[in-house]
């Protein structure tokens, strides 16, 4: 994540305080994985696009409607 703080930013503005990004290792102990939160479906839909793929450079994301 820390190489990719550019592609983090370009997610949270977005919508300030209505988008984020967490890393979650709450799953399971040594694994991790990004939780991009947003408040509406338009909000999700630019995260998608901007992700643009399964993975974010190789870390599992999920999406989460806040």
């Amino acid at each position: 994540m820390e190489d990719h703080q550019d592609v983090i930013k370009q997610i949270e503005q977005i919508k300030p305080g209505f988008v984020g990004v967490e890393m979650d290792t709450s799953a399971c102990s040594g694994k991790a994985d990004i939780l991009f939160w947003y408040g509406t479906h338009e909000d999700r839909v630019l995260i998608e696009d901007i992700l643009a793929g399964d993975t974010f450079y190789g870390i599992p994301y999920r999406l989460e409607n806040r």
